[in-house]
C-alpha cells in the first residue's frame, strides 16, 4: 500500500499478465498493443511518451516503431523492472509523476495514457501536462474502462474484485474516476484537445478468447472497425490544435 493508502501494483504486473497470465488476461493485455497500432499508428520519426507505463509493455512495443519511446511512472518498482528488460536502444524509463512531466514544451509527437486516467484524483493536471509537451498537431491516445450501460465493465470489475486474483479496483481502491465515451471526450475537450477518434473495444472478444484466440481476434477487429460504444474499454484519440498555446 502506498502513502495515499492505495494498493501498490507490483512492478512486473502487466508484463506477467501479458506473457504468463490466464488466457483471457493475456488476450486483454496483448491486444491493447494491437488496438494502439490501429487507432494511433506510430512511425519511425515519432517521439512517444507513455505516461503511467507500468511494466513497459506499450513503451517497448512503441520503441520498435519510433525514434524514441519514453516510459514515465511514479512507481520506482515499475521503473526498475522496465530497466531490467532488454530494449533496442530506442526506449528509456524515468521515475516521475504525470502532473510534472520532465520534458520541455512541444517535445513529443504522441502521448499515451493507457488505463491511467481512472486512477487520478485530479486528471486535468496530467492532461494539461500532456498538452504542454505535445507538439502542435501531436496526438494523445487514452484508454479507460467504460462504466456506461450496456458495457460489461461494471460487472467484470465487481467479479474481479471479489475473486481476489487481482488488486481491488472499485470502491476507491484504484478507480477513482468513472467514464463513459461522452464524458471522456468531454474532459479531453475541456483540456484543449480536439477529438479525432472515439470508440470502445473488448465487448465480447475477451470472453471468446477463453474458447479460441483466433475467433477472439476476429471479434476484436470487428469491434474496432464497427465503432461500437458498448465495449468494456473506451479509446480516445485527440489532437493538439495548431492554435494551442503552451
Amino acid at each position: 500500500m502506498n502513502k495515499n493508502g492505495k494498493v501498490e501494483i507490483s512492478g512486473d504486473y502487466q508484463f506477467r499478465a501479458m506473457n504468463s497470465g490466464p488466457q483471457l488476461q493475456r488476450f486483454w493485455h496483448r491486444n491493447k498493443l494491437w488496438v494502439l497500432d490501429q487507432i494511433a499508428p506510430i512511425t519511425k520519426n515519432h517521439v512517444v511518451v507513455d505516461v503511467g507505463c507500468g511494466s513497459g509493455n506499450l513503451t517497448l512495443h512503441s520503441a520498435n516503431k519510433c525514434k524514441l519511446a519514453i516510459g514515465i511512472d511514479p512507481s520506482e518498482a515499475s521503473i526498475r523492472f522496465c530497466n531490467s528488460l532488454d530494449s533496442n536502444g530506442h526506449s528509456a524509463f524515468i521515475p516521475a509523476a504525470g502532473d510534472a512531466l520532465p520534458f520541455p514544451n512541444e517535445y513529443a509527437d504522441i502521448v499515451l495514457l493507457v488505463e491511467v486516467i481512472e486512477h487520478l484524483d485530479a486528471p486535468m493536471k496530467i492532461l494539461s501536462e500532456a498538452l504542454r509537451i505535445l507538439k502542435k498537431g501531436g496526438l494523445i491516445f487514452v484508454t479507460t474502462p467504460n462504466y456506461a450501460f450496456p458495457s460489461f465493465w461494471p460487472a467484470a470489475e465487481w467479479l474481479a474484485d471479489r475473486s481476489r486474483l487481482v488488486a481491488k479496483m472499485g470502491g476507491g481502491e484504484q478507480h477513482v474516476q468513472k467514464f463513459s465515451p461522452p464524458s471522456l471526450a468531454g474532459i479531453l475537450g475541456n483540456a484543449g484537445f480536439q477529438t479525432v477518434k472515439l470508440g470502445t473495444f473488448y465487448q465480447f472478444s475477451p470472453f471468446a478468447s477463453i474458447l479460441s484466440n483466433p475467433w477472439a481476434e476476429t471479434l476484436l477487429a470487428k469491434e474496432v472497425q464497427n465503432g461500437t460504444l458498448n465495449g468494456m474499454i473506451i479509446y480516445y484519440l485527440g489532437q493538439k490544435p495548431d492554435s494551442a498555446t503552451t
